[in-house]
């Protein structure tokens, strides 16, 4: 497997490793992803997420507390 596939791959992450760094429940995430309020895709009936798009999500929906 080249190198460049194989670093794709490891981008891809599953719903429990997204949850996790979102801080969220499974379920809300399942959710989110249904609403198309988060950037995701199906492999079959499978939710994957893109490491690179929910790095972009968090940036932008960052707000500033004083």
């Amino acid at each position: 497997m080249s190198k460049d596939i194989q670093d794709n791959l490891s981008d891809i992450m599953t719903p429990p490793e997204v949850a996790k760094l979102l801080r969220i429940s499974e379920r809300k995430l399942n959710e989110m992803c249904k609403a198309k309020t988060i950037p995701s895709y199906k492999i079959g009936y499978l939710w994957r997420f893109n490491r690179k798009d929910l790095d972009e999500y968090i940036e932008q929906r960052k707000t500033v507390s004083y």
